[in-house]
């Protein structure tokens, strides 16, 4: 009697972290939809409305070379970009390291969590170049969101750069 007591209390806990894991995968991959199209429309350089204010948060972050590749980062290295933007919508954290340590090309560079999507800098090498796209919000909450680039080309540390900024109006 007290090995199948054992083996149901097992087969319980195993069911339960089971079952905790799921809803926590689901949370981390789901994100408010108003939250998530308005960051994948500034990620495309597009205007985006939303019906009530959304927080808007900065991340100053860098990419550094390491390893033989770029990897962003919270602190730049002896071969780095200089400080970029992050730009968080929604309900987000004050700590993003979960998102250092990797690359972001162009057209998936917004991550996705429970009410916040965070739009971190691209980048990818073009013409010779290590093209880099960040974003910069000029406000901290807003409903109406519109963008705007400028770009130059430059040398920093040794290494030639195409940075693009878009800017976040809200």
């Amino acid at each position: 009697m007290d090995s199948l007591k054992a083996v149901l209390t097992t087969a319980a806990a195993v069911a339960l972290t089971l079952v905790v894991a799921v809803a926590v995968t689901n949370a981390l991959q789901s994100a408010n939809p108003v939250v998530k199209s308005i960051a994948l429309a500034v990620a495309g350089e597009s205007k985006a409305k939303a019906e009530t204010p959304l927080s808007v948060v900065k991340y100053g972050v860098y990419y550094v070379y390491e390893g033989g590749g770029w990897a962003l980062s919270a602190a730049p290295s002896a071969v780095s970009t200089p400080q970029l933007y992050a730009v968080g919508f929604g309900n987000c954290p004050a700590d993003i390291s979960g998102l250092y340590g990797r690359a972001y090309a162009p057209g998936s560079n917004v991550v996705h969590v429970t009410g916040c999507s965070i739009v971190v800098p691209s980048i990818a090498k073009e013409d010779g170049a290590v093209a880099i796209t960040h974003y910069l919000p000029m406000c901290v909450s807003g409903t109406d969101f519109r963008t705007e680039t400028v770009g130059q080309y430059f040398t920093y540390k040794g290494v030639r750069f195409r940075v693009r900024l878009v800017i976040i109006r809200c």
